[in-house]
């Protein structure tokens, strides 16, 4: 053997020892192995699925519809020890609307730990949306009416589920066809309107007593108003209970 090729024999060697130096150096900074993990820290997987069941058993409190739970995922850096009792799960923080919210979940085994995994809940539901394009102050009929599946946490503002929540209301502004009926959308009809002459009535003794006035307000349904007595011409308050009538003490 000549010594060009012991040179690169030796050369090669040399290359490999580097390489497995260079192996053995990164597996011991590369944090826990795979089996060290199952047998020293808690799976990330078993602490998501602690969540997803607390948050699911959260929501079927909270909403008897459908919902749908989303469950954050954990840093991937992040290693807690196996604990050796139940988990714990509790809400740290959660937005009403939005549907996000914070789960807390707890070790009291002998190494504790505590951590937050923000997740999600999407709450669905059938909500009425109306057929055509409706103009403000159109009677809403139950023929403008028809039901969408809708995410719930889009709806901060309200919505609607039954036809009967809304007999009797209009249009308080311009309402697109297919839009999501909303309580700042509709309003109570005006059964009073300012300047106009009103029926009083006041119970005295059993004995139900008219008189003639005049709405210095305008007034719905169940509204109190002030109205004038043109008989006393003295300043009272009453109850819009129908067209026209004012109820007063």
């Amino acid at each position: 053997m000549n010594n060009t090729t012991q040179k690169k024999k030796t050369r090669r060697f040399t290359s490999d020892l580097s390489l497995l130096f260079f192996i053995l150096l990164l597996a011991a900074t590369a944090g826990p192995g795979l089996a060290q993990q199952q047998t020293r820290y808690h799976s990330h997987e078993a602490i998501r699925g602690a969540v997803a069941k607390f948050l699911n058993d959260y929501a079927k409190k909270k909403h008897t519809g459908e919902f749908k739970v989303v469950t954050g995922r954990l840093d991937p850096r992040l290693f807690v020890r196996r604990c050796t009792l139940p988990l714990e799960t509790s809400i740290n923080q959660a937005t009403q609307h939005s549907g996000h919210v914070t789960v807390r979940v707890s070790c009291h085994g002998q190494a504790g730990w505590k951590i937050y995994v923000p997740s999600k809940i999407v709450y669905y539901q059938q909500v009425l949306a109306v057929r055509r394009t409706l103009t403000r102050g159109t009677p809403i009929q139950a023929r403008d009416l028809y039901k969408v599946r809708h995410v719930l946490n889009n709806l901060g503002y309200g919505y609607y589920t039954d036809p009967k929540q809304i007999t009797g209301k209009i249009a308080s502004r311009y309402i697109i066809a297919n839009s999501i009926l909303t309580p700042h959308m509709l309003s109570d009809p005006i059964l009073v309107r300012r300047g106009q002459s009103v029926v009083l009535e006041a119970e005295v003794g059993g004995v139900t007593v008219r008189m003639t006035g005049k709405a210095l307000v305008s007034g719905s349904l169940g509204k109190l108003i002030k109205v004038r007595n043109l008989s006393s011409q003295r300043i009272i308050e009453g109850t819009v209970t129908k067209q026209g009538t004012v109820k007063v003490n």
